[in-house]
């Protein structure tokens, strides 16, 4: 009960009952989203005169801002990308991102979202599964790996977007023209695949005016693909169509998390998971103000806020903490123009929640931190904490029409408070690329309708809203919200040769309050070698993992010892994890295990 109002429970079951949509006002939105994200953005914006970016000093209206993307979507009808070809974004969070995105989506293509720390063996697989012949990057990004990419994917152009400095830091400005300029030098020696950005942005004069360069799209196919951990725990792409994407920007227009023409949106969320991409296209449709932050790990979340003073930002729980950690803000300071701040990721516990709503109220915010839940394989929506529908330790109810349900270990629903593996429904994914049967394992069909499998335990209260309890897979959260898989890393240590068996688990990190890091426990094959051999080992397993391991994914500690068991012969994490503190909290000197 909230303020002395209840939904009615007529079966039991969360799935049925749908008590979320209780809290939902009539809205009269009757949305048509069978269509490209592209014309979505285009009527949902009509006739909005307002700013639809603002970039460190730099204002886009909506208006520019279409009139940039129809100009790229003829440079890229020149450039010769034709409906349905691949292009590989490596890109981080800026104005030409949300240009080239949609203008992609004008004449057809997909889009294929990298992480920037992805290993170059990682990008090289991700367009070689998606047959992609087009690849855009920054041209901060080394030319030996473009050359390297070329040589072993069908990539045939690459596209070289500018650097823009004005929103770097002013120290390194000068530094960093200079490697630009030598950057720039070695990509022209690599020929004429390699294009300029300036080049590009002129192609669309060579278009005849009279041709209509919008393709006619299925907006229920695949159209975008974005790189997971997962469910299982393997990287896997997930592919995700316009209609789905649309789908999540209708769910939070009908939400109740106060958004308005108008309002700024802090866009800390990088474009190359779900997350990022449903943030931008969810704000335009909403006619907000998209602030996107270059480089989110090398500015402090405080100060973003207050230098930018956004009403809506979505993050992870250290960006709330950095908060109330912050030198800058005072006991006057004014942080009003706070309306929510949505928190995903990492889970935040209910104490902590409520201490960053204290601090925030004080300093004159109405909203407050707003936990919330969801996964790739459902677009990235779920539920949500919203206004007054707000309960500390819960992650929220579901937005208006999705659905969420609680299975037992055979498959079949739970009733409210009974805990179990929590399924959604909303926007499903149309699956794993070439990977029907993992997509088997994650989307199942209950009750006549496809589910999302989350892989996460957790109940539903009798007011709709969702507790997480535990997850059933070991992904490991990082103190930013991204996944990391263990057995990857596992897979990748094993090559050694003097390697037995690895075990990877998270151990809490220090430096934050919520997150965890990697540690790699590694039984040697011989583990009676010298200290000094052992070294050699672990400098050659490090090695490894610079090699083929993005960064994040990078064990900070490996423990050398004998795998621990349970009585069931599986994996005992728990006690490794003892062994790995308990050695951990020695002295530098006295430690021989850790390396």
């Amino acid at each position: 009960m909230i303020n002395g109002r209840q939904p009615e429970v007529k079966t039991g079951y969360p799935h049925l009952d749908n008590v979320h949509r209780f809290w939902y006002p009539e809205m009269g939105i009757v949305n048509n989203m069978d269509k490209s994200m592209y014309r979505y953005l285009l009527e949902k914006t009509k006739d909005f005169a307002g700013t639809a970016i603002s970039f460190y000093g730099e204002d886009i209206s909506y208006d520019e801002m279409k009139l940039k993307i129809l100009k790229y979507a003829r440079s890229f009808y020149h450039m010769g990308v034709k409906p349905g070809d691949t292009v590989t974004f490596l890109m981080p969070s800026c104005p030409e991102t949300y240009y080239m995105y949609y203008a992609l989506d004008v004449i057809g293509a997909k889009r294929n979202m990298v992480d920037l720390r992805t290993s170059i063996d990682g990008i090289q697989k991700y367009i070689n599964d998606a047959d992609s012949e087009y690849f855009i990057c920054m041209e901060n990004f080394p030319v030996r790996c473009v050359k390297k990419l070329m040589d072993k994917t069908a990539t045939k152009r690459v596209l070289v977007a500018r650097v823009p400095f004005h929103a770097l830091d002013k120290k390194v400005q000068p530094v960093a023209k200079v490697l630009m300029n030598f950057q720039e030098y070695g990509y022209s020696r690599l020929g004429d695949e390699i294009l300029d950005i300036e080049d590009f942005k002129s192609f669309f004069r060579h278009v005849d005016s009279k041709i209509d360069v919008e393709a006619k799209i299925d907006p229920t196919a695949s159209s975008t693909y974005v790189h997971t951990s997962g469910t299982t725990g393997f990287p896997k792409t997930v592919m995700v169509s316009d209609k789905q994407q649309n789908f999540v920007a209708d769910q939070y227009e009908k939400s109740l998390l106060g958004f308005n023409p108008g309002d700024k949106f802090l866009a800390i969320m990088p474009p190359w998971i779900i997350y990022g991409i449903l943030a931008f296209h969810s704000s335009f449709a909403l006619k907000m103000n998209v602030m996107p932050v270059l480089d989110p790990s090398k500015e402090r979340f405080d100060n973003l806020i207050l230098d930018k003073k956004p009403n809506h930002a979505a993050g992870v729980p250290n960006h709330a903490i950095e908060l109330m950690e912050s030198k800058r803000i005072k006991a006057d300071t004014d942080l009003s123009f706070v309306k929510s701040f949505a928190i995903g990721g990492a889970a935040i516990n209910s104490e902590k929640q409520v201490e960053v709503n204290d601090f925030l109220h004080a300093h004159g915010s109405t909203g407050g931190v707003l936990p919330g839940y969801s996964c790739s394989e459902n677009n990235s929506i779920g539920t949500v904490n919203q206004g007054e529908l707000n309960k500390p330790g819960s992650v929220g109810i579901l937005l208006p029409d999705l659905e969420g349900m609680v299975i037992d270990e055979n498959g079949n629903p739970l009733k409210f408070n009974e805990e179990g593996m929590v399924c959604l429904r909303g926007a499903v994914m149309n699956g794993y690329l070439a990977d029907e049967e993992e997509t088997n394992k994650v989307i199942k069909n209950i009750d006549g309708k496809d589910w999302v499998i989350t892989g996460d335990i957790g109940h539903f209260d009798e007011d709709g809203f969702l507790f997480l309890t535990g997850r059933k897979k070991n992904l490991i959260t990082a103190p930013d919200g991204f996944k990391i898989a263990p057995n990857e890393i596992e897979s990748k240590i094993c090559k050694h040769e003097a390697v037995k068996n690895c075990v990877v688990f998270g151990v809490k990190d220090p430096d934050y309050v919520e997150g965890d890091y990697p540690v790699a426990y590694v039984e040697l094959k011989n583990n009676n070698i010298s200290q000094k051999e052992k070294k050699r080992v672990f400098k050659e397993i490090k090695q490894i993992c610079d090699k083929e391991l993005s960064s994040y994914y990078r064990p900070r500690s490996f423990y050398c010892g004998k795998i621990a068991y349970t009585k069931m012969m599986k994996d005992d994490k728990n006690k490794m994890r003892e062994m790995f503190e308990e050695e951990n909290e020695k002295p530098a000197f006295r430690k021989r295990n850790i390396f």
